[in-house]
């Protein structure tokens, strides 16, 4: 159908006299806007379509009130007076496929779609903007990053709409800058990872995302170790010269669950390990000292950073092994 026929398509009944406004706003939204936002859920939303579809609906809302544009009454009093917002249905529409799409099976060809990479040479200008684009600036309104919303939607956690302001400024850093010092792949989401720097700062890639998703800052030193649990919902964390080793919660980026504290005195890179059954295992080597091994075991977060909610399982000292 084309554009300029759009408005007049509940014409006849926008202009009735005995229907309330509520009555026609209902009305616009049951039948015009589902007829003009016909499979927008894949729509690459740019700034200029989204100028075209408010501009079509203000054209709507102006018949229901009996106004013109030679009224000279601006748009924010027409949609105050009928009680209707911006167009926001692509948006929640999007994040609802976004949904969708990440709880599907692999073989689907939206899924591999969605994953797929096109080689060759890109053309010259500004890159085209994608669908994964639009998705991701509705997701900042709320301060979600691509990444953590997909881990997310894979548990059904994702309950957000679209917010009239727009995207908001997130706390998330637009890039990693520093040194990469290691990197730590997530066991349960192909193409995720995450990469520590000696600028204490610790990025989460995402290889469908072309690029960071996400940068956060917690780690009192430079980033020395990195280790994803088996179920992929948590990240742990070490540092130079820093007691603590941080948990992040995977699927709440920026919070960190609980801290295990350990002896440092040293520089020296100092690793950790996880067991299969979720207990922390702290391998600390100091110079010219015992070697020792410290065993925390995982206990239920009772929401304390302070390092209150692990437990020193056993504290086993080991000979110091033979110079060569």
């Amino acid at each position: 159908m084309p554009e300029s026929k759009l408005h007049q398509l509940p014409a006849p009944l926008l202009k009735h006299e005995s229907i309330p406004i509520a009555t026609k706003a209902k009305l616009i939204d049951s039948i015009f806007l589902t007829t003009l936002t016909y499979q927008c859920q894949t729509w690459p939303l740019t700034q200029g379509l989204k100028n075209k579809l408010v501009a079509c609906k203000i054209r709507c809302l102006r018949k229901v009130v009996n106004k013109t544009r030679r009224d000279k009454i601006r748009n924010e009093v027409i949609r105050a007076q009928v009680g209707a917002t911006p167009v926001l249905h692509v948006e929640n529409q999007q994040i609802k496929w976004f949904g969708h799409l990440m709880r599907m099976p692999t073989d689907q060809p939206a899924h591999q779609a969605y994953n797929s990479r096109y080689s060759g040479k890109r053309p010259r200008g500004r890159p085209r903007r994608r669908w994964s684009d639009s998705v991701a600036d509705t997701l900042k309104g709320h301060n979600k990053s691509l990444c953590e919303a997909s881990h997310l939607a894979i548990e059904r956690r994702l309950h957000l709409t679209a917010t009239p302001d727009g995207p908001k400024k997130s706390w998330l850093q637009p890039g990693q800058t520093g040194i990469i010092s290691c990197f730590a792949h997530n066991p349960t989401s192909e193409g995720s990872l995450a990469a520590g720097s000696y600028t204490r700062h610790i990025g989460f890639y995402d290889l469908r995302c072309e690029g960071v998703t996400c940068v956060i800052e917690g780690q009192r030193g430079g980033i020395t170790h990195l280790m994803f649990t088996p179920d992929g919902n948590m990240l742990l964390s070490g540092a130079r010269k820093d007691n603590e080793i941080l948990c992040w919660d995977m699927r709440n980026l920026g919070t960190v669950c609980f801290s295990a504290l350990r002896d440092v005195k040293t520089n020296q890179r100092m690793y950790f390990d996880v067991t299969s059954y979720r207990c922390i295992i702290i391998h600390s080597d100091e110079l010219f000292e015992d070697f020792w091994v410290d065993v925390f075991r995982w206990c239920k977060w009772n929401g304390n950073r302070e390092g209150g909610i692990l437990s020193l399982e056993e504290f086993v000292s080991v000979a110091k092994p033979a110079l060569l």
